[in-house]
């Protein structure tokens, strides 16, 4: 049985729209989730093509910590994944996150309004594009 992440993902980011209009985000949120709901690969001197997460092996759920500086990321299928992030930084709109690994960058950046969010992971050589919703954390550390 193959199970398809692509209806979770839709929930996850229903809820996280619901979570996101019924909180206002407090200059002191420095914890966010985020469903991711869409990707796209892109390399030069060719168009962007739509693929699936588990492809890319990148997972529907992200959580940025910016207490610990670090990103967790999970999917129903593995048991998880943490980068460090290297820094960020927000504005009255939104917040920018950043980070490297050994062979690519990576950069997310979401609207403290509305929650809406786009990353990308850099290789040098292709970027993966992804968009979503983040919302901030619900529940007391």
């Amino acid at each position: 049985m193959q199970l398809s992440l692509a209806p979770k993902a839709i929930c996850l980011t229903i809820l996280l729209v619901g979570l996101f209009s019924a909180s206002t985000v407090r200059a002191d949120d420095m914890v966010y989730i985020c469903a991711i709901n869409e990707a796209r690969v892109c390399a030069p001197d060719e168009p962007c093509k739509s693929v699936a997460l588990q492809d890319l092996y990148i997972a529907p759920l992200m959580i940025f910590d910016l207490n610990k500086k670090s990103l967790v990321s999970a999917s129903m299928d593995d048991r998880g994944r943490e980068e460090s992030i290297a820094g960020f930084e927000r504005t009255k709109a939104s917040l920018t996150v950043y980070g490297h690994g050994d062979d690519e960058t990576w950069s997310s950046m979401f609207s403290l309004t509305n929650g809406k969010m786009t990353g990308s992971i850099n290789t040098g050589e292709t970027a993966h594009v992804l968009f979503g919703h983040c919302a901030p954390h619900a529940y007391p550390n």
